[in-house]
């Protein structure tokens, strides 16, 4: 439920989507609301997936990784700008938690993955030049006739 209002929120923090809201019908609505509710019980499957993985393969996060996550270069920009956006709040130390679980459990699979050459696909034999197979018909050779001289 929180990630649905998370994501609901930032939603409706964006005017772009505040003007495409207006625009929409109650049936509309309620299907961008479903579509929402999909979306983060997808991102939580997926997060909670990526955490077994990284505990099943004792691959850890630490503080230093998630400190260096939260300051992105994105962040040192607006650092200077609004002295709000360099405290680090509870919200964005759980953001920067689950992307590096995410991109973890990521390098995990791309590392294990292994590149292997398909088998060439037999190429079907053109039949339209075949004629199709028939029983044979037995035939009689006909019978030679002598001509008088």
């Amino acid at each position: 439920q929180q990630e649905i209002e998370y994501r609901v929120k930032q939603l409706t923090s964006d005017p772009a989507f505040q003007e495409k809201l207006k625009k929409m019908s109650d049936d509309e609505k309620k299907n961008a609301i479903e579509e929402i509710k999909t979306q983060g019980e997808k991102a939580l499957r997926l997060f909670y997936l990526s955490r077994k993985i990284l505990q099943d393969h004792k691959i850890d996060i630490t503080p230093n990784e998630v400190e260096q996550e939260i300051n992105t270069p994105l962040d040192a920009m607006f650092k200077e700008q609004s002295p709000e956006q360099t405290n680090q709040t509870s919200e964005n130390r759980s953001l920067a938690m689950s992307r590096l679980v995410l991109a973890k459990a990521e390098n995990f699979f791309i590392a294990k993955a292994k590149i292997v050459a398909s088998k060439p696909k037999k190429k079907k034999e053109a039949t339209s030049d075949k004629k199709p197979k028939t029983a044979a018909k037995k035939t009689t050779p006909a019978k030679k006739t002598k001509k008088s001289t």
